[in-house]
């Protein structure tokens, strides 16, 4: 049997998508005048390098046409990553950023951590630990 999960070509796409989302939502920020007010470094480590994980993972995943359950764990931990470093941002609402600003970066990671997160459930199921 062939190990990991088959995620298909949506899917990939979509992991593809929201990967590239994460990673440019900060610049596209500035485009936007939704820009929070932080180094350039702290946006990197943040959004691009989550978002480049994931993108790694759903390209490969496309390549091999199978996602193995480790690389789904470590696409849920970028999710995670890109979603708990936006807390902070979201109890600075209304007060040092706009909620407009704030949902624009935050979002991006919670859909990441979600998606992955239900993939590796899914992968999970189907390969067993």
């Amino acid at each position: 049997m062939e190990r990991g999960f088959w995620l298909g070509r949506d899917g990939a796409g979509m992991f593809l998508a929201l990967g590239f989302w994460n990673s440019l939502a900060p610049f596209a920020g500035h485009a936007l005048d939704l820009a929070v007010n932080t180094r350039t470094t702290v946006e990197v480590v943040d959004h691009v390098i989550p978002g480049v994980v994931v993108v790694l993972v759903a390209a490969g995943g496309l390549r091999l046409k199978r996602i193995p359950l480790w690389a789904l764990l470590l696409a849920v931990l970028a999710g995670f990553w890109a979603t708990a470093t936006h807390l902070p941002l979201l109890l600075q609402v209304p007060d040092q950023v706009g909620l407009a600003t704030a949902l624009w970066h935050s979002t991006p990671g919670v859909f990441l951590f979600l998606f992955a997160g239900i993939l590796a459930v899914a992968a999970w199921n189907e390969e067993g630990p």
